[in-house]
């Protein structure tokens, strides 16, 4: 608010303190706010054959979306991606966390990868090194960009960050990827969720593998078509993924479902690039999803009472870290303790 408007609201009513708030979302909305298009298929016919990169159709969405300038918006997304790269470099070096399942691991990956040490999977290797990062970061409470959510908050930036440096690319070029792939997750997130708890891993990491799939062939300079066929075929392969997380943590088998959404995402890239033919329409998919995820039993979608989460191992560090938790609290009700045998949740 103004000085202007305060001065006026001055006249008319009794003010004795003003404080200003910096708003929690940095893009605005506005009322009568309007955007070109919300699903894929609206998008292609908004496009009518004009071949604009999905990057660009992404730009021209946020600007209706946020009332920013094209120079604005990549400009925060290039902060975004300072931010992601940051916190690969933090992985890489090593974090600390007392209350997590998996320790530092991609420190020996990386000397493995720059001896030779590894098969040769190519850009792949240097992408799994990067998920492997940004997972540590996450779970030792670190900084990372939630792209689409937190479990998944790997595969999508470790991919098209991975990829850019194997390409000899620059930050915008890593920014315009980003764009792509947003957009790909606002059809997602208006017509269904992003939410494991609603839709189990499908959600979570067959969204992630969409959305890098698509990035990944803008960053290949690939057409509107091919990002959008790139980003149905990854999708399509990880439907029914369920989510069961090891001892209530996003670690196990979290870690694993990102590479696997990386891999997914570069596979289906290369896919769509040769004219690979993605059969189903990506609204169709993620209407597909939706209805897998209603008959999907709830035990699978993230309530840590089926898949892995239930194994005798899984209950065991489970049990393991909240008595260490507890231990170091000093406290017996603050839900540090373990739960009751069986995975009782009530």
């Amino acid at each position: 608010m103004s000085d202007e408007t305060i001065a006026e609201l001055r006249k008319v009513a009794s003010i004795h303190l003003v404080k200003r708030l910096s708003p929690v979302l940095p893009v605005l909305s506005r009322k009568g706010m309007r955007v070109p298009f919300k699903t894929c298929d609206e998008m292609l016919r908004y496009d009518a054959g004009r071949h604009i990169p999905l990057w660009k159709l992404a730009l021209e969405y946020e600007q209706a979306r946020g009332n920013l300038t094209e120079t604005e918006i990549i400009a925060k997304m290039i902060e975004i991606v300072r931010i992601l790269r940051r916190s690969i470099q933090q992985g890489i070096a090593g974090t600390q966390y007392e209350d997590r399942v998996l320790g530092h691991q991609c420190g020996k990956f990386d000397g493995l990868l720059r001896s030779g040490g590894l098969l040769n999977g190519g850009a792949l290797n240097r992408v799994v090194l990067y998920v492997t990062a940004l997972m540590e970061v996450k779970s030792s409470m670190g900084v990372i960009v939630a792209a689409p959510t937190a479990g998944a908050c790997a595969a999508l930036p470790a991919a098209v960050i991975g990829m850019a440096e194997e390409m000899k690319l620059c930050e915008e070029d890593m920014a315009k990827a980003l764009l792509a792939s947003g957009l790909i997750g606002v059809f997602i997130a208006t017509r269904w969720t992003f939410a494991a708890e609603v839709g189990g891993c499908q959600a979570e990491g067959g969204s992630a593998a969409g959305m890098a799939a698509a990035a990944l062939v803008t960053l290949a300079n690939g057409t509107l078509p091919q990002s959008v066929a790139a980003a149905s075929m990854a999708f399509q392969s990880m439907l029914g993924l369920i989510c069961d997380p090891v001892a209530n943590r996003v670690e196990v088998p979290c870690l694993g479902k990102n590479v696997l959404a990386a891999s997914n995402a570069l596979s289906c890239a290369n896919m769509a690039l040769a004219d690979y033919d993605p059969v189903i329409p990506f609204d169709e998919v993620i209407e597909t999803a939706q209805r897998v995820a209603g008959q999907m039993p709830r035990e699978f979608r993230c309530t840590a009472l089926g898949g892995l989460s239930i194994t005798r191992t899984s209950l065991a560090i489970e049990e393991k870290l909240a008595a260490k938790k507890a231990a170091t609290c000093g406290s017996l009700t603050c839900g540090c303790a373990p739960r009751p045998p069986g995975n009782q949740l009530f």
